[in-house]
C-alpha cells in the first residue's frame, strides 16, 4: 500500500504528464517547437507546417515528393517538359525565385506575402551553406533550416523532413526506394575489377553533382592528356548544342570515341539528372553505370525512370517518354 506521500507524488506526477499530453495536442498548429538542422542549427519552427518555400529547385522537388500541397511555388518557370511530365497540378503555383551560393532571383515581397511557415534550403552542410542560410533567414524573417542534399544522404533526409513536416510515412516509403537504388549500386560497384572507366567531361561542370555520382557509378574523371578514355559526358547547355559540337569538331584524342558513339548527355526531363541535391541524382548515378558498363549494369533505364516518376511524383510516365528520354537527342 502506498504511504501519503508516495501517493502525493505519484498523482502528481500523472497530472503533470496529462497537463503536458493535452498541452501539446491543442497546442495551435503555429505554436514553435526547436528542431536541430543538418548544420547544427536550433531553430524554432511550427508544430504544423502547412506551407513551405524551398529556395532552390532540388528542394522544391523533394518537398513536391513528399507532398505537393505544401510547397508554395516553384523556383523557375517550369518547362513545358517538366509541367507535361509533373502532370496539371504543377501548373497552378506561383514562381517565386531562388536563392543560393550562385543565384539571387528570390521575389521578398511576394514570399512575405504568402507567409510560408519555413523557409527550406538544401545543400551540402559546410560553412558556406551555414553563412547563406543564416543570411537568408535574417532577411526573410522565417524560419529557415538546412537539409542535407548529399546523394548518399538521400535516404535520411526524407525521412527526417518527412518527419518534420508530419509525412512520416510517405517520407519513409520514399527512402526505402532511395536505400534500394543505394543498395544496387553499392553491390555493382563491388564486383566490378580493375579501374573505374575514364570519363571525359564536356561542358559547365559546376551545375551538376559529378564527385558523388561519378564515384557511386564507378566512373572518374579524366583529362584528354589521361589515356585510356573510355567515354565523353556532355553537361547539357541552355544554350549551346554541345553534343552537335562535340560530333562536329571533336578533339583529336577522343575523335575515335565519337566515332564509336561512346557519347552520352545527362538526361535533363524533367530536370537535369545530376542537379546538386536532387533525388533525380538517383537516377542519374544509374545511367552514369549503365552508359560506362553497359553489359555490367543491365537494369532496364526507361523502366526505373517510370517507376521512379509513379513512386516519387505519383506520375504516369508513357513508356514512349521514359524510352524517348534515355535515347537522348
Amino acid at each position: 500500500m502506498m504511504r501519503p506521500a508516495q501517493r502525493i507524488i505519484a498523482l502528481t506526477a500523472a497530472a503533470f504528464t496529462l497537463v503536458l499530453v493535452l498541452a501539446q495536442a491543442l497546442a495551435p498548429p503555429h505554436y514553435p517547437r526547436s528542431v536541430t538542422d543538418h548544420v547544427g542549427r536550433s531553430v524554432p519552427v511550427p508544430h504544423k507546417i502547412e506551407k513551405v518555400y524551398a529556395t532552390t529547385e532540388s528542394g522544391s522537388l523533394l518537398v513536391y515528393a513528399l507532398d505537393p500541397e505544401l510547397l508554395l511555388g516553384w523556383n523557375v518557370d517550369p518547362s513545358p517538359t517538366w509541367e507535361f511530365v509533373l502532370g496539371n497540378k504543377s501548373r497552378a503555383l506561383p514562381i517565386l525565385g531562388s536563392w543560393d551560393k550562385v543565384y539571387k532571383t528570390i521575389h521578398l515581397d511576394h514570399i512575405a506575402a504568402l507567409q510560408p511557415d519555413l523557409v527550406l534550403h538544401v545543400a551540402v552542410p559546410d560553412l558556406p551553406t551555414l553563412d547563406l542560410v543564416e543570411q537568408v533567414e535574417q532577411e526573410l524573417g522565417i524560419p529557415t533550416i538546412v537539409v542535407d542534399g548529399s546523394l548518399e544522404a538521400i535516404p535520411k533526409t526524407l525521412r527526417w523532413l518527412g518527419k518534420l513536416l508530419g509525412r512520416d510515412v510517405r517520407g519513409g516509403i520514399l527512402a526505402m526506394y532511395a536505400d534500394n537504388t543505394l543498395a544496387r549500386l553499392t553491390s555493382f560497384r563491388e564486383g566490378l575489377s580493375g579501374s573505374p572507366a575514364r570519363t571525359y567531361v564536356v561542358g559547365n561542370t559546376g551545375k551538376v553533382d559529378l564527385a558523388d555520382a561519378f564515384r557511386l557509378a564507378g566512373l572518374r574523371e579524366a583529362g584528354l592528356n589521361q589515356n585510356p578514355i573510355h567515354m565523353v559526358l556532355i553537361v547539357p547547355d541552355p544554350i549551346l548544342d554541345l553534343r552537335w559540337e562535340m560530333r562536329k569538331n571533336p578533339p583529336l584524342e577522343i575523335s575515335g570515341l565519337v566515332a564509336e558513339g561512346k557519347v552520352y548527355q545527362i538526361p535533363t526531363v524533367p530536370t537535369n539528372w545530376l542537379t546538386p541535391g536532387s533525388l533525380f541524382r538517383l537516377l542519374g548515378v544509374e545511367w552514369l553505370a549503365q552508359a560506362a558498363y553497359p553489359e555490367l549494369y543491365t537494369e532496364d533505364l526507361p523502366e526505373k525512370f517510370a517507376e521512379f516518376m509513379e513512386v516519387f511524383y505519383e506520375v504516369r510516365l508513357p513508356e514512349k517518354v521514359a524510352e524517348a528520354t534515355l535515347k537522348g537527342p
